[in-house]
Formats: C-alpha cells, structure tokens, sequence
C-alpha cells in the first residue's frame, strides 16, 4: 500500500484520542468546577443528544465547537467516542434552549413590529438548526 494514500487516510479521521476520558463541554476528565464533586462520565450514544450537541456547538461556536467542527452528523459524534457529565450537557443544553427560546421571542417581536422585513428571520433560519426540544435521558456506560 503506498504511504500517501495511507496518510491521506489517517487525516481524514477525527482526533478522538485527545477527546477520549474528557468531558467534551467542560474539558475536565472526573471534576466539574462549579460543583466540586466527581462525576462520572457518560459517553454520547444517543442520536437526539448527539444532534443536539452539535446544533448547540454550531450555535455558540464555543470550545465545543472547536473540538466538534469536522462532525457533521451524530454518526461522526459516535466515531469520535465523546464523553459528557450530566451535569454539564444539561446547563449546555439548558443554555442552548433558552438562547434559542429568546432568539424566537425576538422574531416574533420583530414581525409584529415590522411585518415585511424577513432579513433577521432569514438570517436565522439559514443556520439550519435543529430546534426539536424532546425530552431525552441520559445513557451511561456500561462496565
């Protein structure tokens, strides 16, 4: 097998080695800052919190961001064996929803203010985010 074709191989793969045994939204491996505690770390296998994920990441475009910019799809998010506190993917996602809810607020604000004016709304749209709210439970790994 020639060695170009094997390197263009291994770049095309994500870099789950450095993610592997860290909370992908706080960065840390067993601790939260905020609460002190250990917390046992959860690995993303559900497609909802994967999708969520990274419709939250593309939304702030914060560190997770950063980390998840290559996955497009919850397939990719499972490929990259990404690990998550409860505690933590439950303020993203909380965070993520109440942007998200102040956001629509505001468009509807602005078509009652302004009916013909569609460029805010098309800007926001043309994200194309994903803004289903199910209720989802978080999974664990099996020992």
């Amino acid at each position: 097998m020639d060695s170009s074709t094997s390197d263009e191989r291994h770049s095309k793969r994500f870099k789950s080695s450095s993610l592997s045994n860290i909370c992908i939204i706080c960065g840390s491996d067993r601790k939260t800052i905020k609460q002190k505690k250990v917390h046992k770390l959860l690995r993303v296998c559900e497609k909802p919190i994967a999708q969520k994920l990274l419709n939250a990441a593309k939304f702030f475009k914060d560190r997770v961001y950063t980390d998840t910019a290559a996955m497009h799809e919850p397939e990719d998010v499972f490929a990259a064996d990404l690990y998550y506190h409860s505690y933590c993917c439950k303020d993203y996602f909380n965070k993520y929803n109440a942007d998200i809810e102040e956001i629509l607020k505001s468009l509807e604000e602005e078509n009652s203010t302004t009916a013909g004016d569609e460029s805010f709304k098309e800007q926001f749209l043309a994200l194309g985010l994903d803004f289903t709210t199910t209720a989802c439970s978080l999974t664990s790994i099996r020992e």
